[in-house]
């Protein structure tokens, strides 16, 4: 499990040395639709789990609104599709507790 708070930035970037998403496997195409929303460098909570999730860990997260937690999980499972053809009839299936965190979730996932 990681928790982070908008103090652990530090300590985020050092323990796992990752500062920008170029840091992470992420494809070209997803780092440029990325640059593309304005979305410069990591968050803490994207810090610590992106690495894990790409590499098939399964992670829980815990951390407070706003903080990064939507493309955290957003991010491995696009990569993952694209990089397995995965086809549109078969859909992934994310599961939010409220319907506005899966509008929120559904218009982020759309952006990418």
């Amino acid at each position: 499990a990681f928790y982070t708070t908008a103090a652990e930035q530090k300590e985020a970037t050092e323990e796992h040395g990752i500062k920008h998403f170029r840091d992470v496997a992420l494809s070209g195409p997803m780092q440029g639709r990325l640059r593309s929303m304005g979305v410069r460098s990591p968050t803490a909570i994207q810090r610590r789990v992106l690495q894990p999730i790409l590499s098939g860990r399964d992670v829980l997260a815990v951390s407070h609104t706003g903080t990064g937690k939507t493309l955290a999980f957003l991010l491995p499972l696009l990569e993952r599709a694209s990089k397995e053809s995965w086809p549109p009839s078969e859909p992934a299936i994310v599961l939010e507790p409220t319907r506005d965190l899966a509008d929120q979730t559904f218009l982020m996932a759309n952006r990418l």
